[in-house]
């Protein structure tokens, strides 16, 4: 899915700069994944801008988050 996407070159490392940790945003793919699946339905809304993904997992961070769960009555 990950090299699917038009930006995966810029991912992979072009011009001499080094690749992303793919194996990072798959693994971050597949744990929002599994948070939306376990939230269901009391899930409104998942944001999250920007994810800033360098070489090294270390040095890679979600800039800001939000998640809106739908209020009970």
């Amino acid at each position: 899915m990950i090299q699917r996407i038009k930006g995966y070159p810029i991912l992979a490392g072009m011009r001499g700069e080094k690749p992303v940790a793919l194996d990072l945003i798959e693994e971050c793919l597949l744990r929002l994944s599994q948070l939306v699946g376990d939230l269901g339905d009391e899930l409104r809304e998942l944001d999250i801008n920007p994810f800033i993904v360098t070489d090294s997992a270390e040095r890679s961070f979600v800039v800001d988050a939000r998640i809106g769960l739908v209020a009970e009555p």
